[in-house]
């Protein structure tokens, strides 16, 4: 990976500061709008009202803006969207994280990297954990097909091994009705399988929309 540019240190202090930013401020907005008693339950999040968009099999849409980390070779902006699935199975375990934990939701999704650099297409896993009143934690597992570099990267691109990685991610978020919105941070590897593993991570913020 390319060393020491006059302005990376400036970056990457730049890219932590954002990052605290933008948690800070889906903290604030959190405190804002929290309710309800401590014991939370899938009803702190409401029932959603009538839809006219009703989509057969999708639970929710989103897109965002993501950006790379600036303390890798690869850097720009990236569009971002995602579908999520209802969930398969419907049951209820009578605990509110027990069922955050045994039924998540399927998703599909890609990242468009608007500079040329590297494009990604993923699936996996979504875990949505409620915390309190709209505050609720998210996290995915899966993996993705990427158009990047394997091994003879240049110096402003990552050398990712293989054309296919293991992909995850961690959000906090906010629910309102049927609108969400979500600062998150996602990683891209092989975990050490390939030749090489340069990795890519991209922060962000994200809305989705609940059908």
């Amino acid at each position: 990976m390319p060393q020491g540019t006059a302005g990376k240190g400036t970056d990457v202090t730049d890219y932590r500061f954002g990052l605290k930013r933008l948690f800070a401020g889906l903290a604030l907005a959190a405190l804002t709008f929290l309710h309800g008693p401590a014991n939370v339950t899938a009803a702190d999040f409401g029932d959603p009202p009538p839809n006219p968009f009703d989509v057969p099999f999708i639970d929710e849409v989103r897109a965002g803006a993501y950006y790379t980390n600036p303390d890798q070779a690869e850097r720009g902006a990236i569009v971002q969207f995602e579908a999520i699935f209802s969930q398969f199975i419907s049951h209820d375990f009578g605990n509110t994280y027990i069922n955050a934990l045994l039924l998540p939701r399927v998703h599909v999704g890609g990242n468009i990297n608007v500079t040329g650099d590297t494009s990604v297409a993923y699936a996996g896993l979504t875990w949505q954990l409620p915390v309190y009143g709209p505050l609720f934690l998210e996290g995915t597992f899966g993996g993705g097909v990427h158009n990047g570099e394997h091994d003879n990267a240049g110096p402003d691109r990552q050398a990712l091994g293989c054309p296919l990685a293991f992909r995850e991610s961690g959000s906090i978020g906010l629910a309102f009705d049927r609108f969400t919105v979500l600062g998150t941070v996602e990683h891209l590897s092989n975990a050490g399988l390939c030749s090489q593993n340069d990795g890519l991570t991209n922060f962000g913020v994200r809305v989705g929309y609940k059908f």
